[in-house]
């Protein structure tokens, strides 16, 4: 019954998958996990990083990798988090709306 289950979640997670089958390589990686190689890896960053969200959320969803999936995470963690540049583009992006929200509520007084 446990089985039938399981085929049952896959089949469920795959139609609603933007990209099911790169969704299928990156799981049938991180099942590896620790024993892939620096290209796998860097696989599987970019999809952490620029997947489509619905696939990453499916991805975090998925039982059957979620410790290797919380390991890799783990041990790539400086990989996965934002670049100086990335929070400095978004911070000059939100000072820019707050200023002109600003502009335009004191002139438009």
């Amino acid at each position: 019954m446990a089985k039938q289950g399981l085929i049952l979640e896959k089949i469920q997670r795959r139609a609603f998958a933007v990209d099911a089958e790169r969704l299928t390589e990156i799981e049938a990686i991180l099942a590896r996990y620790p024993g892939i190689d620096s290209h796998e890896r860097e696989e599987v960053l970019q999809f952490l990083r620029k997947g489509p969200v619905r696939d990453r959320s499916l991805l975090t969803a998925n039982r059957v990798v979620a410790d290797s999936l919380d390991a890799f995470r783990r041990d790539n963690d400086r990989d996965l988090s934002w670049d100086p540049t990335e929070v400095f583009a978004v911070l000059a992006i939100v000072a820019i709306a707050i200023a002109i929200s600003a502009w335009l509520l004191v002139s438009g007084s």
